[in-house]
Order: C-alpha cells, then structure tokens, then sequence
C-alpha cells in the first residue's frame, strides 16, 4: 500500500471523526425555545424580579449573596469539547510525525492477522452457547446467594432488635 493511500485513508478518517464531533457539540448550543416559552418567561421574569430580594441570603458578616444563575451553556461541556479538540490535534500531530512507523506497524498488523487461526462456524456455535449458559448460571448463583445473604441480615436484625426490646 502507497503512503499517499494511506494517507487518504485517515485524512477520511480524520474528517469523519471531526464530524462526529461537532455533531455531537450541536446539542450543547443549542436551545429549545416556543413562543409558549418565551411568554412563560416574561412572566416569570416579573415573579422573579418580586421573589429575589427573598431569596437573597446574608452571610454571618451581613453580606448579602444573590443565588447562582443557570449559565444556560454547562461549563463542563465546553472543557470536554475543548479536552477532545486537543486530544484530536495531538493525535494529528503525532500520526504525521510517525506515519513511516504507523504505516510500517499498519503492514505488520495486516500480515499477523493474516496468520490467524479462526474457528469454524460450529465451533463458534458451541463456545458462545457454553458461555451464555454458564453467564446465567452464574447469574442466577449470584442472585441467590444475595436474597439468602439478605434474608439472614434481615433475620439477624430481627434477632438484635428482639434483644434490644426485651432488655429495655
């Protein structure tokens, strides 16, 4: 395979993870906002222009702290956009500078899988059966034990609170 078809390759990669990305920064942004909603608010803008000198609160020194407003964009939603964008340039840089070594790794990867020996479709039959019949057999194992273990608790507390009552 040819590095310029490689680099084609994740260039497409690339782009699509950025699409991915800003598909799921869109929400973020975004609001939902009817004409009920915005009639709604004005009124509950002249409700809450009453209600906060209520709700303001002083501290001990008399000081007086209005309460948190909602931002209305989450703060940790831009650090983890932010977190991804960089983790994203990074991963850019770092694939540029080494795409002799990724490409060399890429072939051998190609070449190994190759040489893999992949069972037969009854084979895989008979292992995925054994392990979803051991999955619930063990399941239902731990699911008794836990209503036993909890039916003692419940007889052991039982036990403390008859001792309690008749001592006192």
């Amino acid at each position: 395979m040819k590095t310029g078809t490689l680099l084609t390759r994740w260039a497409s990669v690339l782009c699509a993870l950025l699409l991915m990305i800003s598909l799921f920064a869109l929400p973020v942004f975004a609001e939902e906002t009817t004409t009920a909603d915005v009639t709604e608010s004005t009124e509950a803008v002249s409700e809450t222009e009453s209600e906060s000198a209520e709700t303001e609160s002083s501290d001990s020194n008399g000081n007086t702290q209005k309460p948190e407003e909602d931002e209305g964009l989450n703060i940790w939603a831009i650090i983890w956009i932010v977190a991804g964008a960089i983790v994203l340039i990074v991963a850019v840089v770092l694939g540029i500078k080494f795409r002799a070594n990724i490409a060399k790794g890429l072939r051998v990867y190609k070449s190994e899988f190759k040489k893999v020996s992949w069972l037969s479709a009854e084979q895989t039959r008979k292992s995925t059966l054994v392990v979803v019949i051991l999955l619930v057999a063990f399941a239902a194992v731990i699911c008794l034990l836990d209503m036993g273990l909890f039916k003692l608790f419940d007889l052991m507390l039982d036990a403390f609170k008859s001792l309690f009552n008749t001592a006192g």
